[in-house]
């Protein structure tokens, strides 16, 4: 984008401004726009939550309802020490944790210690 300034543009705004003004509005409408239609997604899926677990054939199509497990370290570090001790070294390993390094190195080192990934932040306010 160019930084011309152009005439009768509200402010003395450039084109740029202009353009970047409205990008912000329209992300900001359909932001909103998320957020609703996020809030009744998750109202229907606590609805249809109550037919319980199992599958449900509805018209053409299925609903399946399960547990939502996630791996838990504390469980599986109770649960082989009581079912397989054995096991338990070669399913540990040591690494180093982020939290732990932010309170015991300066903010340089820290940010030494990070790699970019995926896509650059956008923040709209």
């Amino acid at each position: 984008m160019t930084d011309i300034p152009l005439p009768n543009m509200p402010n003395g705004l450039t084109a740029e401004q202009v353009i970047v003004a409205g990008l912000r509005r329209r992300y900001l409408e359909l932001a909103a726009r998320v957020e609703t239609d996020a809030t009744e997604m998750v109202q229907i899926k606590d609805r249809i939550r109550l037919l319980g677990r199992g599958s449900h054939p509805v018209g053409d199509g299925l609903i399946t309802i399960t547990a939502n497990k996630q791996f838990d370290a504390k469980t599986a570090e109770e649960v082989l020490t009581n079912i397989h001790p054995d096991l338990v070294a070669k399913c540990s390993k040591l690494r180093i944790d982020a939290e732990l390094t932010k309170q015991n190195v300066s903010g340089e080192v820290y940010a030494l210690c990070q790699k970019e990934k995926g896509d650059d932040k956008v923040l709209i306010k």
